[in-house]
């Protein structure tokens, strides 16, 4: 939820020079009650209330249309090819189904698992690892964390005090 809220804050950052009250986004497609007549003669879709008159044989016509198997006849008027044949139904549909199953469902799972096992690239796992390690190591030989004398003190040379002034 917080990567939506994200995502919505920096789309208004990116698009600032849409209006929201522009025309073009948020067309009007309500017909004001003005417009509308009462009158037996004129009535409208838009009166609040109209009784609208259901033929039920229409609306069996329609489910048993929703209903209906998919045919593979290619003199079928209403068979719709898929774009892999646009002669042969059966290989047509075998090739939709195919391809969908292998880029939708084999190339997400399999590429997500992938992803997921994929090896540590940045080496932070083994960084955190080491750590612990010497960190361990260190508390099992009571030497502190960090060492205050990194470098041996009298390897180092520092500038004489006359150079400072």
């Amino acid at each position: 939820m917080a990567s939506l809220c994200r995502a919505a804050r920096l789309s208004r950052r990116l698009v600032p020079h849409i209006s929201r009250n522009n025309a073009v986004l948020r067309p009007t497609i309500y017909q004001p009650v003005a417009w509308s007549s009462t009158s037996e003669s004129k009535k409208s879709e838009f009166v609040v209330g109209k009784a609208t008159e259901i033929d039920p044989a229409r609306v069996e016509e329609i489910i048993k249309q929703g209903e209906r198997e998919p045919t593979l006849d290619p003199n079928d008027p209403n068979w719709v090819s898929h774009g892999w044949s646009d002669t042969d139904p059966k290989y047509d549909a075998w090739t939709n189904r195919t391809v969908f199953f292998f880029t939708i469902s084999v190339t997400l799972v399999f590429g997500t698992l992938f992803v997921h096992y994929m090896p540590d690239t940045t080496g932070r796992e083994w960084a955190e690892k080491e750590g612990s390690l010497v960190i361990a190591k260190r508390e099992s030989l009571g030497e502190p964390l960090i060492n205050p004398n990194y470098a041996d003190p009298s390897t180092i040379v520092l500038p004489a005090e006359e150079a400072e002034e």
